[in-house]
């Protein structure tokens, strides 16, 4: 990847498509249409590039079509994915089931208007506890999912405290995630899931993918999740950084003082002051006032997003365990945090130590001590299973 073709990308998400006749002229601008998608697909953004780029008025036919056929692969995963959406939807509604749809087609219609502008991989929900997880376990395993993590009942116990999900796959292959809890407790502090849960979802927004209208996030805390997992995910493509900017534009009316408060409370100050600074960096997101006097004594944020933007512009990305830790150690909100932080993700067992050896009762103890040795494993590239 050239730093000049990513330089155009993000010069095309800024809405500045016009810029791209210069881009088109020649007699292999096909040639170029396509390695620009290339790019685009593989940072989740092609559905947006190609609505982008139809504007641009003098594009030759050969570029139209390919943009058309990008376009129409990106909208026919988005509706496979969506139709494993709805059978969920509708199967929890049968079964009286609260749930929110959060991350996902949600976000991507939230923000854009339209489930396949942003690339997504599986289905997020979130229930109110585990023992509602569960119970929709079951009902998805009964109609033919399989889940990923399903270990024996001498498990639950662990799972229940210091995991957040069930994994599981369609027929068709799609994942669905059934979220208790949003992160690890190591991570963000349970204090954000524990929040939402007990609040009434009955004035949560509704997204309508497809036909079928679900709840999906407040955009105060779905600005607070999605810059969270995406500091997990070391912001190591531009639909992550789209994601922030478009959830700021869409919603006009975010408290941001009452954002940072929640933000602070839960240990994820830090991890929110990084996006928007790397929202305005990439995509020359215009902060509302208040967002941007809360940032404005903010250095080391800054200093974290110029990183990451520099990263990103370049293609020299981070993402792997110890790239990850280094991110999430340094978005921490003080070294209290950060050595808080360490400790508890050095200690608390997870899936990923399951898959790394199954041990049986009375020996479940052990994973208390196998946590941090494979922790340090995994740092240093020689454990086969990651977080």
């Amino acid at each position: 990847m050239s730093e000049q073709s990513m330089r155009q990308l993000v010069k095309i998400l800024r809405g500045r498509a016009g810029s791209f006749r210069q881009l088109s002229i020649g007699s292999n601008s096909s040639e170029k249409v396509g390695a620009l998608l290339e790019l685009a697909v593989a940072h989740g953004v092609e559905w947006l590039i190609c609505d982008e780029l139809q504007q641009v008025g003098d594009l030759n036919v050969a570029d139209r079509e390919i943009l058309l056929q990008a376009k129409r692969r990106a909208g026919i995963v988005a509706m496979r994915n969506c139709a494993v959406l709805r059978a969920v939807a509708d199967l929890c509604r049968n079964n009286s089931l609260e749930v929110l749809f959060f991350k996902g087609a949600a976000l991507s219609v939230f923000i854009h208007g339209h489930p396949a502008a942003r690339r997504y991989c599986d289905i997020d929900l979130l229930v109110k506890n585990w023992n509602e997880a569960e119970r929709l376990k079951q009902l998805l395993v009964e109609k033919g999912f399989v889940c990923r993590n399903d270990w024996p009942a001498a498990f639950n116990q662990l799972k229940r405290r210091y995991h957040v999900e069930f994994q599981l796959v369609s027929p068709d292959g799609t994942g669905v995630d059934i979220h208790w809890r949003f992160f690890h407790a190591y991570f963000v502090d349970d204090f954000l899931s524990a929040q939402i849960q007990a609040a009434s979802w009955d004035e949560f927004p509704m997204v309508d993918i497809y036909g079928v209208s679900v709840k999906t996030l407040p955009a105060e805390e779905c600005l607070l999740i999605i810059a969270a997992h995406h500091t997990m995910h070391v912001w190591n493509e531009l639909r992550l950084v789209c994601d922030i900017a478009g959830l700021v534009a869409a919603s006009p009316h975010i408290d941001y003082h009452r954002l940072f408060s929640r933000a602070s409370e839960t240990g994820s100050r830090r991890m929110l002051a990084v996006a928007l600074n790397l929202a305005v960096l990439v995509l020359g997101l215009v902060l509302p006032l208040p967002a941007a006097e809360a940032l404005t004594n903010d250095r080391p944020s800054r200093l974290i997003a110029l990183k990451l933007y520099r990263r990103l512009m370049t293609g020299k990305s981070d993402n792997n365990r110890a790239g990850s830790m280094l991110l999430e150690l340094a978005c921490r909100d003080g070294w209290k945090a950060r050595l808080k932080f360490l400790a508890v993700a050095a200690s608390q067992p997870s899936d990923s130590d399951f898959r790394f050896i199954m041990l049986r009762p009375p020996w479940l103890w052990c994973y208390f001590i196998i946590r941090p040795l494979r922790q340090i494993l995994t740092i240093l590239g020689f454990s086969p299973v990651t977080d």
